[in-house]
C-alpha cells in the first residue's frame, strides 16, 4: 500500500506526456488535499487548542462542582442536626432512666413497708417476690441492690 502511494507521487521515468500529465495532476490532487486538510484544521472544527478545551472542560464541570458543593452543605447541616438528636435523646434517655431509678425504688419502699406491716406468712412471701422483681430491675439500672430494713421506714 505505502508502495502505492510513493508510486502514485514519483515523478514518471519516461518523459511520454500522458504520464507528464498523470503524475502532475496526481501531486495537484494531493497538493490540494495537504491544503485543505490545514484549512480545515484552522478551522472551529479543526484541531482544538488546549486551552479552548480546559475552557469546554471548566464549563462542563462547573455545574457538577455547584451541585457537590450544594450536597457537601446538605450534608454538613444534617450532620449537625443529627449531632443535636443524639444529644437531645441522650438527655431523655438519662432523664427517664433516672425516673425509672426512681419510681423503682419508691415501689421497692412502699412494698417493704407493706411486707413490714402484714402478719399473713403467705401475703408477706407473695410481697417478697414481688419485691425481687423489682429488686432485679433496680439492679439492671443501678448497679446495685436497694437495701432498706423495717426500722428504717
Amino acid at each position: 500500500m505505502i508502495k502505492d502511494i510513493i508510486d502514485f507521487l514519483r515523478p514518471p521515468l519516461d518523459a511520454e506526456p500522458k504520464n507528464q500529465h498523470r503524475w502532475q495532476t496526481n501531486v495537484a490532487i494531493s497538493l490540494g488535499a495537504v491544503a485543505l486538510f490545514v484549512f480545515w484544521s484552522l478551522t472551529k472544527y479543526g484541531f482544538a487548542l488546549a486551552s479552548d478545551v480546559q475552557q469546554k472542560v471548566e464549563k462542563a464541570v462547573e455545574p457538577l462542582r455547584t451541585e457537590i458543593a450544594t450536597i457537601k452543605e446538605v450534608q454538613a447541616e444534617q450532620s449537625k442536626q443529627q449531632a443535636e438528636t443524639k444529644v437531645i435523646l441522650q438527655r431523655l434517655s438519662d432523664q427517664i432512666t433516672d425516673q425509672l431509678i426512681s419510681s423503682t425504688g419508691s415501689q421497692i419502699r412502699l412494698l417493704t413497708g407493706k411486707r413490714c406491716k402484714e402478719f399473713d406468712a403467705a401475703e408477706r412471701e407473695r410481697i417478697n417476690r414481688e419485691i425481687e422483681k423489682l429488686q432485679l430491675t433496680y439492679r439492671q439500672q443501678t448497679g446495685d441492690r436497694l437495701q432498706i430494713r423495717c426500722d428504717e421506714l
